[in-house]
């Protein structure tokens, strides 16, 4: 086998050198990639001598040694002796490659540009879903735009079609120079055709220099082309820039550019610009009316996901009111459909900022209750308990005020809340004052006793017979309280308790006994 393998690869490599000398620099790339790996695992001596013979025929190559400094993302820079058996310093690889790239730039001159223009139009015909593992590329772009401004002009006005993208680079570094006056118009006529609406929004995200001539162009252009992609950017060019000019970023690019994105019904903007710090900065800060255009989209979306929470959490921070309108509605417009998930399975750091308000959150949530009972205990009793999973003083004292009442609908109201939580110990005081105003109400006990009932997860055989054993323990002190209601309460639900438990044991114990007789049981001496 080791013999078929040599030869194969041994004919392989024959062919990759014959193809070295006409391919192109992506495919010379990969082809280094996979030698080297060849070489690598390689199984003889034979493999391996070969492989070197290839990383030596690439070595020669000098405009191919160029590329692979400037590009090379999956081009092997360490030596391919030396690297078996040792870990490779990345970091130094990335120093030495800068370090080419800065001699680089100095040996561009009058003299040797006409050279460098066709590499640098050569090497951008390289492909990549992601354009992020082009840094050092654009990096060296970005500073021969801002040391060469006229070849830099002359690569985006003539030779736009062949650099279209890693324009973004030579935009920024362009800005930077004394020929911003005249790279301008000609930036305004790109955005006015619909040209390179994204490089000429990129090239001003955190940066203090906007400039609005252009930005309008593409804002006007974007709303024209239906571009939700450009219009997403522009809301991170306003947010990056929020606070150098806060009237221009809100007024003239954060407003109608979200305004245009809500019209096209469009929400995927903001996975796009979520962990940005400094939009969620502006949204925080944003007036009633611009706050509506927001949540106007955040109402749209089918879930509440994490990158959603993180807007609503700096927004409830200043206006709590804003985010439990925002879920009412949600709510309101999750009914009689299956395609909107109006409240989220549980909340992260949002919880922390809207717990602070218990009162205003009963007391919104107990307008939608009266509005529609039906499925409350889903919708807004589930948002109370995921604002606070374990009731918390604040939100236990609102809510005891209500149980304390004697109204049968402020009962109702408390045991859709209390249906979320899973009869733990601290919903036992609420628990206790329903019984006491409302022991006669077989309905509403039976409502009690299903909430002190929940269980959330049992793990194992024997797991709801063990809980409904702790759960008759935890309830034990009722059995001496100083109100007879409660104390007959306590002793019924008790009762139920232990016949469930002796049901669910005995449950347990047939179905054991019945997957031995079917599957029969290993002899425990047997190995």
């Amino acid at each position: 086998m080791r013999e078929v393998i040599e030869v194969d690869t041994l004919r392989v490599f024959d062919w990759v050198k014959s193809i070295i000398p006409a391919e192109t620099f992506p495919v010379l790339q990969k082809l280094e990639h996979s030698v080297y790996w060849r070489f690598y695992h390689g199984i003889t001596l034979a493999i391996k001598t070969a492989a070197l013979e290839i990383r030596d025929l690439l070595a020669d190559n000098s405009e191919y040694n160029i590329y692979r400094n400037l590009i090379g993302y999956e081009s092997i820079f360490a030596d391919w002796e030396v690297s078996i058996g040792e870990q490779r310093d990345f970091a130094k690889v990335e120093e030495n490659r800068k370090a080419a790239s800065q001699d680089y730039l100095k040996s561009i001159t009058e003299q040797t540009w006409s050279t460098w223009r066709e590499r640098i139009l050569k090497f951008s015909e390289t492909r990549s879903n992601d354009l992020a593992t082009f840094p050092l590329f654009h990096d060296f772009l970005f500073r021969l735009a801002v040391k060469h401004p006229s070849h830099a002009l002359e690569l985006v006005r003539d030779y736009a079609d062949k650099i279209e993208l890693f324009k973004i680079p030579l935009f920024r570094g362009l800005w930077k120079t004394p020929l911003r006056s005249e790279f301008k118009p000609l930036a305004i006529q790109f955005a006015k055709n619909g040209e390179d609406l994204t490089a000429l929004t990129k090239m001003f995200i955190s940066d203090d220099e906007l400039d609005t001539d252009i930005l309008a162009a593409v804002l006007e252009s974007a709303i024209k082309a239906e571009d939700e992609f450009t219009l997403a950017q522009l809301l991170v060019v306003a947010g990056t820039n929020f606070e150098n000019d806060p009237a221009f970023t809100v007024d003239h690019l954060f407003a109608p550019a979200i305004t245009a994105l809500n019209a096209l019904g469009s929400t995927n903007w903001i996975q796009k610009i979520w962990y940005q710090r400094e939009m969620r900065t502006l949204i925080s800060k944003l007036d009633t009316e611009t706050l509506a255009l927001v949540l106007t989209a955040i109402e749209r979306t089918k879930t509440v996901s994490y990158q959603v929470e993180e807007f609503l959490k700096d927004i409830a921070e200043a206006n709590p009111e804003a985010v439990i309108d925002l879920f009412g509605r949600r709510i309101e417009a999750s009914e009689g459909t299956s395609s909107v998930d109006a409240i989220p399975y549980s909340f992260h750091g949002l919880k922390d900022a809207l717990s602070e308000h218990p009162d205003m959150i009963v007391e919104k949530v107990k307008a939608w209750w009266q509005h529609d009972t039906s499925l409350f205990q889903f919708c807004g009793g589930r948002l109370i308990a995921i604002t606070f999973p374990k009731l918390g003083e604040g939100l236990e004292a609102a809510l005891m005020r209500l149980a304390a009442s004697g109204d049968r609908l402020d009962a109702k109201f408390v045991i859709g809340v209390l249906r979320n939580y899973h009869g733990e110990l601290f919903t036992h005081a609420l628990c206790r004052q329903l019984v006491l105003n409302h022991h006669e109400d077989e309905g509403l006990m039976a409502d009690v006793y299903m909430s002190l009932n929940a269980t959330g997860v049992v793990m194992g055989e024997f797991g709801m017979a063990e809980a409904y054993s702790r759960k008759a323990e935890e309830l034990k002190y009722w059995l001496t309280d100083d109100e007879a209601a409660v104390r007959e309460f306590a002793l019924q639900y008790i009762d139920q308790l232990r016949r469930q438990e002796a049901i669910e044991r005995l449950r347990a114990k047939e179905s054991i006994e019945l997957r031995k007789h079917q599957y029969g049981v290993k002899d425990q001496n047997q190995e």
